[in-house]
């Protein structure tokens, strides 16, 4: 179902000369050959036009990466002090290029990621928990209310479990960090 969705998108923008962009914050470093994205996974080289991601889930290290065209590249570069963001250190961009290259020598580390992925949701799931539709390895406890996922937030914290809990924001409208003054 998702790769057919995959497919009919960017099919969708080809047909209507509309831009494709992909956000791979869940599946740089874990889906795709040797963790390269939704790009490779889905067979899609050369028909999505921009490709964002993390460098702080699967590759351990922090940041993002926007892939495109030189021309998009140079403009967002050309313009990153709207942006909140900053370039990468050199230490953080080699921690970067290290994780890379043992994903492509070592493909096994994902294998055991989806190992582990599928054991820990089974068990999830077998203790009565909602895990979502989560496709990856980034798996959602879906418990219903913020309070009660606060109180779990905690629960888990007392055991030794760090995992802030994610919960859809009050009513009143809140101003984003990174809006224009």
């Amino acid at each position: 179902m998702v790769i057919s969705a995959a497919a009919e998108l960017v099919e969708h923008a080809e047909r209507h000369g509309a831009i494709m962009m992909v956000d791979d914050a869940h599946a740089s470093g874990v889906l795709g050959r040797n963790g390269r994205g939704t790009v490779d996974l889905f067979q899609l080289h050369g028909r999505v036009d921009i490709q964002v991601g993390t460098l702080s889930k699967a590759i351990g290290v922090l940041g993002g990466y926007i892939c495109g065209t030189k021309d998009l590249i140079e403009f967002l570069y050309s313009a990153r002090a709207r942006f909140c963001s900053q370039l990468l250190i050199r230490p953080v961009a080699a921690a970067c290029l290290a994780a890379f290259d043992i994903l492509e020598a070592e493909p096994e580390r994902i294998e055991q990621l989806w190992k582990n992925t599928r054991y820990f949701k089974k068990g999830l799931t077998e203790l009565g928990f909602d895990t979502g539709i989560s496709e990856t390895p980034i798996t959602p406890v879906m418990v219903g209310e913020a309070a009660k996922a606060h109180r779990l937030s905690a629960e888990l914290f007392n055991e030794g479990v760090f995992r802030q809990a994610s919960a859809f924001p009050p009513s009143r409208r809140i101003k984003p960090a990174c809006a224009p003054s």
